[in-house]
């Protein structure tokens, strides 16, 4: 009967210990988790529903973040979400975002006709990695210096957030200076550059013509990376890059289309031989739009060109009626004087 009593008493102080430990060492299991932009009950918490914003990229809000805080968190679920969410709509949804600035950006997006860069990132593509300076605050106003780091070059922009409660929110997002980086070659002398193809495997919504995806090329130094890149693009994609989804309308049979390539103040001025019976399918609005985004998205990669205007044997309007978007001011009204030598 004594071993009994032992036994129990042994088991009862067995259960208190754990139960001790559990909460002095591993804290509570009863609580509010945020999960989904939601507050969830975890296990049976004694305390109400928490009352501060649950945000809905995962990240608690509360009135003790700072400018630098919000910037961080913002940026570092921008630029790791799964798809596209400036185009998918997604930035709508996030809680860091005043309602002016959705809607601005919206505006923006909204007057882009071809192409265009993401206003948010001040840049066409993610960034590799960002850093975030330290807040300049006035008042209810703050501003926090962002640098976007590319492979060959770095992005700068200026974030302005306004103090809405007790919580700051982007309001704003100001483009600043690109400055590329020297080329770094290998021990053989080259270097990389990325070229852009569509690939459906990737981007099955067919609606979004102009979204391509950048591959890889092997430049050799001291060669003009912009002649270089076009004729590398106008070769199509490689069997490789073919079985990887990649699609184009280049191929072996464009790879000679090209005269030449000449950049003025940021701008590319790209001359084509007669490629109307090549690729005829091109003339679409849909075709003309992966045409377009191609030749751009490749251009554009060093961050060195703003604008492309393109032509046919010199005469960008023979061009710009081919792919039936005709004279306009983004293609300066066909000037042709930038092609003649």
């Amino acid at each position: 009967m004594k071993k009994i009593i032992y036994f129990s008493l042994a088991l009862l102080l067995l259960v208190s210990s754990a139960g001790i430990a559990r909460f002095t060492l591993g804290g509570s299991e009863d609580t509010w988790l945020c999960k989904d932009g939601q507050w969830v009950r975890h296990g049976n918490p004694t305390a109400p529903k928490p009352t501060q914003n649950c945000g809905k990229d995962g990240i608690v809000k509360t009135s003790t973040a700072t400018p630098k805080d919000v910037v961080e968190s913002f940026y570092s679920w921008y630029t790791s979400y799964e798809g596209k969410p400036l185009s998918s709509g997604a930035y709508k949804t996030s809680d860091y975002l005043t309602e002016a600035f959705r809607e601005k950006v919206d505006s923006l997006l909204a007057s882009f006709t071809q192409g265009g860069y993401d206003p948010i990132l001040c840049a066409q593509d993610i960034p590799q990695s960002f850093t975030v300076a330290y807040p300049e605050i006035s008042g209810s106003i703050a501003t926090v210096a962002v640098t976007e780091v590319y492979s060959t070059s770095e992005n700068s922009l200026l974030v302005t957030l306004e103090k809405d409660g007790n919580q700051w929110l982007i309001d704003d997002v100001t483009c600043g200076e690109t400055k590329v980086k020297e080329l770094v070659t290998d021990t053989q002398g080259y270097s990389k550059t990325v070229i852009y193809f569509s690939n459906p495997r990737r981007n099955p919504n067919s609606a979004e013509c102009g979204v391509v995806y950048g591959v890889e090329r092997t430049i050799p130094v001291n060669t003009n990376i912009f002649e270089f890149s076009l004729q590398q693009l106008f070769r199509g994609p490689t069997e490789s890059e073919k079985s990887q989804g990649f699609s184009s309308f280049f191929s072996q049979k464009t790879k000679d289309i090209l005269l030449g390539v000449d950049v003025k103040d940021r701008v590319a001025y790209v001359n084509l031989k007669d490629i109307r019976t090549l690729i005829p399918n091109v003339s679409s609005s849909c075709g003309s739009a992966q045409f377009l985004a191609e030749v751009e998205e490749t251009l554009k990669h060093n961050k060195t060109v703003d604008k492309i205007i393109m032509a046919i044997n010199g005469d960008p309007e023979l061009f710009y009626e081919w792919i039936q978007i005709g004279c306009t001011p983004e293609n300066n009204n066909c000037d042709d004087s930038p092609f003649k030598k």
